[in-house]
């Protein structure tokens, strides 16, 4: 039997649209000559191989939908972030993302899904064509091109080794699609696992805590944490911005800002969850085997709340939200202002001393439905697609709603900021956004590789007058500390120390507000190494390195 034109029209049109991802990511995705040779070679082998298992060529590329859908992904991906795999977050984010986000974000990403579309569609109706008409590769044919596909298997599998040696790590899981991004799918399939046990894995945590005397009068003890969402420090005007987009907060008394923050990772489904633990990048696993702040607070006597204005979305924050006394979500499409009538509730429910979390939706993109309409100060706001030429609109949209954001934290801290209650407030965002900056194509966040601009958030502590008054030295020291480096890890430590809380998780040394504070080497977990690396050691652009050095933010 011969092969027919159309099998052979067929084959080679399933290799070139399956090929088109690494085509793109070698162009644009900086790699080395060997990491560029292995990315083409090894996946042409398997394609190859693939094709040819079958008599029907028709048939196989029926099998390979999946692959089409994972292809998809992957020019979605480059679209947004201009190169990187498919990483772990972007299919954690998939399986737990609301559908309200999911809805506002796929407004805006038509283009690319409609490319994929019109390229692997026609594939699909040609492969179901060919098997209706029953056209075939004949055998020796398909063994020809078998040991066409084990020699770029070999070759390329060589060549990643070398590519290996060349940078220190897995050129495969990092570069090669679609190994790169099935190895991330498990990933992200094991870690969902890890957190629908996490209840198993921690029935029997306790932090065994002890507290200092802090109430020797009437007053009532309360310390709320506030959350932010995809906040970034430049274009707080407490950070210098030109705007004046935190107009409250830059002048309120008892406000310490940090000055060197940075996230330990660019997801919220890690960045919170590293916040609210002991837990830092190195260890990240251990989250799902240890318990919150949460915990830690209510087993220290206080009564715990958890407000969110983001809907639980089957991921770690919700186990931990969980460890709270009180646990209530918004309804979707709520503003953040809406949180500050429960915290009311919440502080009049009794007289107990009393430890917050409230998790804002802050600047999640669609910034634009962030905000109410009286906060539309910045103008235009006018953006249908993502592109770096709207980019001063999508930016006016991001400022009101850091406008709005501080408009937001500043009547929390008036709600706080009562005689019968010795309060305090740390702020902190879970990780920072691209918003098209130095001409690039960079927007968003959650990208596979890490900017200066999703690095470096805004955070700051606000101690009552009462507060200061019972621990001078605190607030002394927490002045002193601020312009010190500091991450997101050393939030919860800082926390327990403010309450007064001791325990052997709680480790004062990290704490902001302890005179001996003690600076170390800030990890940042990398997802496409798998690994958290030092700051210093990332793969930054040189571009980000001197953004990073104009904030003051120490790599060293």
């Amino acid at each position: 039997m011969e092969t027919s034109d159309c099998a052979k029209r067929i084959a080679w049109a399933f290799l070139l649209a399956m090929l088109l991802p690494n085509i793109l990511l070698a162009c644009i995705g900086h790699y080395s000559g060997p990491t560029i040779i292995a990315s083409l070679l090894l996946p042409a082998g398997f394609y190859i191989l693939w094709i040819n298992m079958a008599r029907k060529p028709g048939v196989m590329v029926l099998c390979a939908i999946p692959l089409m859908i994972l292809c998809i992904f992957e020019l979605v991906q480059l679209y947004l972030f201009g190169g990187g795999n498919v990483s772990g977050n972007m299919f954690t984010n998939v399986f737990t993302t609301n559908s309200t986000e999911a809805t506002e974000l796929l407004r805006y990403i038509y283009i690319p899904i409609l490319a994929g579309i019109v390229i692997y569609l026609p594939l699909i109706i040609m492969a179901i064509r060919s098997i209706r008409c029953s056209e075939a590769t004949s055998a020796a044919v398909r063994e020809k091109w078998r040991i066409v596909g084990m020699c770029c298997i070999i070759v390329g599998g060589v060549i990643a080794s070398i590519a290996r040696i060349e940078l220190g790590i897995s050129a495969t899981r990092r570069y090669i699609f679609p190994a790169n991004v099935t190895m991330n799918i498990a990933t992200s399939l094991h870690e969902i696992d890890l957190t629908d046990d996490y209840l198993i894995h921690t029935h029997d945590y306790l932090f065994h805590p002890k507290r200092d005397s802090l109430r020797p009068d009437s007053q009532r003890n309360v310390f709320v944490l506030v959350i932010g969402e995809a906040s970034r420090a430049a274009n707080w005007s407490a950070y210098g911005y030109r705007r004046k987009t935190t107009p409250h907060l830059d002048t309120l008394h008892g406000i310490v800002f940090c000055r060197d923050m940075i996230t330990q990772s660019n997801v919220t489904h890690k960045s919170v969850p590293l916040l609210l633990s002991d837990t830092d990048a190195r260890d990240y696993r251990k989250l799902f085997h240890s318990k919150s702040i949460l915990a830690l607070f209510r087993e220290a006597g206080f009564f715990t709340a958890f407000l969110s204005n983001q809907r639980p979305n089957r991921n770690i924050i919700q186990n931990f939200a969980s460890e709270a006394e009180i646990t209530r979500y918004l309804p979707s499409g709520s503003f953040d202002e809406a949180l500050i009538p429960l915290l009311d509730s919440i502080l009049s429910a009794n007289n107990r001393d009393l430890f917050v979390v409230i998790h804002c939706y802050g600047s999640h993109f669609d910034y634009g439905k962030r905000y109410p309409e009286s906060f539309e100060v910045y103008r235009p706001t006018a953006c249908s697609i993502l592109d770096k030429s709207l980019g001063n609109q999508w930016i006016n949209r991001y400022d009101n709603s850091i406008l709005y954001t501080d408009h937001v934290l500043s009547r929390m801290i008036e709600t706080l900021n009562r005689p019968q209650y010795r309060a305090a407030m740390i702020f902190c965002s879970d990780h920072g956004e691209d918003l098209f900056d130095y001409d690039t194509n960079r927007f968003l966040h959650a990208s596979p590789h890490l900017t200066a601009y999703q690095l470096h958030i805004p955070c700051f502590f606000w101690l009552s007058e009462s507060y200061r008054r019972s621990c001078p030295s605190k607030y002394q020291a927490l002045t002193r500390n601020a312009a010190k480096p500091v991450s997101t890890c050393n939030i919860f430590h800082s926390m327990g120390h403010l309450a007064g809380i001791t325990a052997a998780h709680v480790d004062t040394t990290k704490s902001l507000l302890n005179p001996t504070y003690r600076i170390r080497t800030r990890y940042v977990l990398d997802e496409q190494e798998m690994r958290a690396i030092p700051l210093h050691l990332l793969r930054l652009e040189p571009v980000d390195r001197q953004v990073l050095h104009n904030y003051g933010i120490k790599l060293e």
